[in-house]
């Protein structure tokens, strides 16, 4: 659950679901976490592997899950990008157990 909160508060301050594929975090690139599990949720939404409540709580927040992967990205910065510090990115990239058959969890 703590990245769909992460969503809806990335959507308040940027007004928009165009989260950066990338982050500079101490003067190195980092996948964004957001940004994997974005696709990660499209990914299973297509193979219709997403749960019904997951959807709604989507599109409840206006995010479409039907739109092309890539749509979201921010062209004129290459995948765009943002200024972190180390102790605001999570190394753990926070699995929620649908991709090997788990429960589906709350992120």
């Amino acid at each position: 659950m703590e990245l769909f909160n992460e969503l809806k508060l990335y959507k308040e301050e940027h007004g928009n679901f165009i989260v950066p594929k990338y982050l500079n975090v101490s003067g190195k690139s980092k996948i964004n976490p957001l940004y994997n599990w974005l696709q990660k949720q499209r990914s299973r939404y297509e193979r219709s592997m997403l749960k019904g409540y997951r959807i709604r709580m989507l599109e409840d927040i206006g995010f479409e899950l039907d739109r092309e992967v890539g749509d979201d990205v921010d062209d004129e910065e290459g995948y765009g990008s943002s200024e972190l510090s180390d102790n605001d990115v999570d190394s753990d990239d926070e699995s929620d157990g649908e991709s090997n058959g788990e429960s589906d969890g709350e992120s």
